[in-house]
């Protein structure tokens, strides 16, 4: 997740998601102000099928 959604989550929403997974904001900026989305997006371009 980026550094600016791991800022926005509550305490209680951070303790939640980490007794689940290990979370790694990573901070995105570039991504964020000038590609109009977030990890998810970017990830979602590498898995999809070629035409």
């Amino acid at each position: 997740m980026s550094s600016s959604a791991y800022d926005v989550l509550t305490e209680k929403q951070r303790q939640e998601l980490s007794s689940m997974t290990h979370l790694l904001p990573i901070s995105i900026p570039t991504i964020e102000t000038y590609g109009g989305g977030s990890v998810r997006c970017m990830m979602a371009e590498i898995f999809l099928p070629k035409k």
